[in-house]
């Protein structure tokens, strides 16, 4: 379970700076889409297609920065690491949402796919052994 979040502080500051950049960057994209996208129009509620292209247009950013900053490479989860942390599950969570959406931007399914299916294979894993 340590490596979810990590003993070393330097690379806990690295975490530490993922969690903090999610609030702002994919959270605000991934959440504001989606919202305007499925909710709303479940909910009744009028369309906002500024605020919806605003959303999509941080969501790719944050994106395209989640694969050119963090997943370099074969890299199988954020940083390098061989195990998955906390970090990884936040981003993937939020990314995840996205599939409740009709029509997700194309650029969300040409993402690592590697990297959302290791750890969301690996989020299944460890509450199946914790039952």
């Amino acid at each position: 379970m340590a490596f979810r979040y990590p003993a070393d502080l330097f690379t806990r500051a690295k975490i530490e700076s993922i969690l903090d950049w999610h609030h702002s960057n994919l959270r605000l994209g991934a959440g504001t889409f989606v919202y305007y996208t499925a909710l709303a129009p479940f909910l009744g509620l009028r369309p906002r297609p500024d605020a919806t292209k605003h959303a999509e247009k941080v969501l790719m950013q944050s994106l395209a920065r989640i694969e050119s900053v963090w997943l370099k490479g074969d890299a199988k989860f954020l940083l390098g690491s061989p195990q998955p942390s906390i970090a990884d599950l936040s981003l993937v969570c939020e990314i995840m949402q996205l599939e409740m959406v009709p029509t997700p931007p194309s650029t969300i399914t040409l993402m690592k796919k590697t990297w959302k299916t290791n750890t969301c294979f690996r989020r299944l894993l460890l509450v199946k052994t914790q039952l």
